[in-house]
């Protein structure tokens, strides 16, 4: 998630955490494992810019449709 977000261009500096938010998609995998950083850096010293409280992982549309599919079948 940081090389993405450096990417973008997105720095530390440009981010207040408790007013804004970027949305992050992606599949099933991909959402586990978005929550499962927040969730081991949460008790870290770090800044809330390097523990990632900013970010919402959301899961695709595409991927939540094909689930519901695979199980009607």
């Amino acid at each position: 998630m940081a090389d993405f977000i450096n990417q973008i261009g997105i720095t530390e500096d440009m981010v207040t955490c408790d007013q804004e938010l970027l949305f992050m998609t992606g599949d099933g995998k991909t959402f586990e494992g978005m929550n499962r950083v927040k969730r081991y850096l949460e008790d870290n010293e770090w800044s809330d810019f390097h523990a990632f409280w900013y970010i919402m992982p959301n899961l695709e549309i595409w991927h939540t449709k094909w689930t519901d599919l695979g199980q009607t079948c």
